[in-house]
């Protein structure tokens, strides 16, 4: 499988042992897309092969073979914010609430570090083994001389957020962050003293090819270059680009490369008397650049992007596709399909370590089903099915049925049933080539969800918590009383009395006479539940919306969260054994696992502050001119905004409009544009909503 390997799992655990620390090996991990769609922040390369990036949900990729396949680790599950290596076996990680992560085994094992504050971290660099730097918020600069065993505190001067900084040697340095801030220091950080940067945008990344020639790049296009270590730095046209340049890196004296917002590339190849755009091939946010050998971007949705030519051609690295899989399913632990949107339909003769795209339907698809490694099935839109006896060596339209299908099943290789909009049902006992209506007593009502335990006894349920039952082929169907109005989205039975039945607001419920009586069991969540798979009577596993993967040991008495480091919704699920699972989802999502998916949410093997209710803080400086820094805390991962009003109660800024995991956050208001006086700034989720006065004195 993608992911660690075994042997490097094992080698894993054993450090992981020896050093006395939780392991930090992911019960779930990603097969698509490859290597895994996280936002990566940061991007670092110590030769031609061995490299690293760190991003989102506590995400660290590796590579060791220049970037031809990567491994994945996990952190906790707050975004980790930079990376540097000094050697092969030697490098550091930053992230928030004070978090560095120190490794002497090339990232094989991560350990903590007290680095004695609790200030978003965003950039670290070193020296040499020893000697090393961090930079965050509130001005925060952090040095250890002992490879950070021990860190003290360095007097920037200032109290806002530095976001970068680089060494041209052990001595020289430079830091930059908001508004226009550039700090250098001489004598390794003892004194740091400020730089005119000639402009109040926000500064983001440094970048110096000797002791006296660099760049800094920022909001609006903005790349500042000094030749005289930064006693004076004048700006280089971009040609109008308005767009923030969030990484910069000099490749000698006359080429440089900028990356930023929406896919932007800009590069330089006459020391910075024109700049000009790259064709990235991408809208993707990026964040990071490094340079060795080859030239790497990084950043939005996991991207990863390479160039070995300067920039001529930038080709894609992460691949993989990014459309929702509805379903999946597998016939054995090798052999499994996966289909969704744009009517793909995607295969794996290895357990997934490799899904290839084996047809195109000409609608979407919503549900796959298989009897064995030759014969699988799939409807959705209008009805379509297709069909494929030859292990998907081939896929045949067996036919159109009119209406929207949503879910499929066959107990065994001649027997199914499809249903889907307005009720309707369709049956097949020839395995798959024609399908005859039955009446489902229900219609207009869609159903959402089928299950056969054998080719007499089944049960669907959609809307409005309808559950129909029947014991002899679908022949009759008869309604059952579920005590509940919610939706149903999917249905599993172990045999014919013991079944389980999912949908909206967290529902799931348990029958053990057939469904004659349905009782609701307590998920502990209010998300949209997609799917459930029981082996038996005692394991199973629901998926859901926002990244939920549930599971239980005891039938459903107890069900428990497990970790998944995604936000994307988990539609489908299934299982071979008690170990070996699989998981389906928006955006492409497939992950697996290969113990169960673990038993609960692991926390990570520091304290991180999840909040229990929303915190918005007062903003700082305040009042501010033109810049001010907003803080805030979501107690759960979910859809946020973050709004600016002026006094007339009118929007004039949204800071923020995305789905964001539980943590803390920051976020920049730059009021150049806007005239003095009250503004307000409001944060809401789906659940809260606070709101916080600030002044604007330009």
């Amino acid at each position: 499988m993608k992911g660690i390997s075994f042997s490097a799992k094992i080698l894993f655990t054993i450090l992981l042992i020896l050093a006395g620390i939780t392991s930090l090996y992911s019960e779930w991990y990603w097969q698509n897309p490859y290597p895994q769609p996280n936002e990566l922040n940061d991007f670092y390369f110590i030769d031609a092969n061995r490299g690293w990036a760190v991003g989102n949900y506590g995400t660290i990729i590796y590579s060791f073979d220049g970037g031809a396949s990567w491994e994945q680790q996990f952190y906790g599950t707050d975004p980790l914010n930079a990376v540097h290596f000094t050697d092969w076996d030697n490098g550091w990680i930053v992230g928030h609430n004070g978090l560095i992560l120190h490794t002497i085994s090339g990232g094989i094992s991560w350990i903590p570090q007290n680095s004695g504050t609790n200030a978003t971290l965003y950039d670290v660099y070193f020296n040499d083994p020893d000697s090393g730097f961090v930079v965050g918020t509130a001005g925060t600069i952090l040095h250890t001389t002992d490879g950070g065993n021990t860190w003290s505190q360095q007097n920037s001067g200032i109290m806002t957020p530095l976001y970068g900084m680089y060494f041209s040697n052990a001595n020289r340095g430079w830091v930059v962050g908001l508004s226009g801030t550039i700090l250098y220091t001489s004598n390794a950080g003892n004194s740091w003293i400020p730089q005119n940067a000639g402009t109040a945008r926000d500064i983001f990344s440094v970048h110096f090819y000797d002791d006296d020639n660099g760049r800094a790049s920022g909001t609006h296009g903005l790349i500042a270059r000094t030749s005289n270590g930064g006693t004076t730095w004048t700006q280089e046209s971009t040609g109008g680009l308005f767009t923030d340049l969030l990484c910069v890196h000099n490749v000698g004296t006359n080429h440089a490369f900028a990356v930023g917002r929406d896919g932007v590339i800009m590069a330089t190849n006459d020391g910075g008397s024109s700049w000009f755009p790259q064709n990235s091939g991408t809208t993707a946010r990026l964040n990071a650049l490094t340079t060795r050998n080859q030239i790497w971007a990084a950043g939005e949705d996991g991207i990863i992007l390479k160039t070995i030519n300067l920039g001529q051609t930038w080709t894609r690295e992460s691949y993989g596709t990014r459309v929702w899989l509805h379903s999946l399913t597998f016939a054995d632990s090798l052999n499994g399909w996966a289909v969704g949107d744009s009517g793909i339909i995607l295969y794996t003769w290895n357990s997934g370590m490799n899904w290839v795209e084996q047809a195109r339907a000409p609608f979407d698809l919503f549900a796959v089903d298989c009897s064995n490694s030759d014969t699988a099935w799939a409807v959705g839109d209008e009805g379509i099915v297709m069909r494929t006896i030859n292990g998907g060596y081939s896929w045949r339209r067996v036919d159109t049925l009119g209406t929207d299908l949503y879910a499929l099943d066959f107990p065994d290789d001649l027997h199914g049933w499809a249903v889907g909009r307005y009720g309707v049902i369709f049956y097949s006992d020839d395995g798959g080539w024609t399908w005859t209506p039955q009446t489902s007593g229900i219609v207009p009502l869609p159903l959402h969800a089928v299950k056969f335990y054998d080719q007499n006894n089944g049960w669907a349920g959609g809307l409005e918590g309808v559950m129909i039952h029947t014991t002899n082929g679908g022949n009759t169907w008869t309604t059952q009383n579920t005590g509940t109005t919610i939706r149903f989205a999917g249905i599993d039975f172990v045999d014919v009395n013991n079944g389980w039945a999912v949908g909206i607001d967290g529902g799931i419920f348990h029958t053990t006479d057939g469904g004659t009586t349905w009782t609701p069991q307590n998920s502990g969540t209010g998300e949209l539940l997609w799917a459930v798979d029981f082996i038996d009577l005692n394991n199973g596993w629901v998926t859901g919306r926002g990244g939920t993967i549930l599971r239980t040991t005891d039938g459903g008495a107890t069900w428990l969260p497990q970790l998944t480091r995604t936000w994307y919704d988990i539609s489908s699920v299934c299982f071979i054994n008690a170990n070996y699972g699989w998981v389906s989802g928006d955006y492409g999502l497939i992950m697996t696992t290969d113990d169960g998916g673990g038993f609960t949410a692991i926390k990570p093997p520091m304290d991180v502050k999840i909040p229990k209710e929303l915190e918005l803080y007062q903003n700082y400086p305040n009042p501010f001119n033109p810049t001010t820094t907003i803080k805030f805390m979501v107690p759960q991962s979910g859809q946020v905004s973050l709004k600016i009003y002026n006094i007339l109660g009118e929007e004039v800024a949204t800071l923020i409009s995305e789905r964001l995991a539980a943590g803390d956050y920051e976020v920049n208001w730059n009021a150049t544009k806007h005239s003095s006086g009250i503004y307000f700034y409001r944060l809401q989720t789906s659940r809260y909503t606070q709101t916080r006065k600030m002044i604007l004195m330009q």
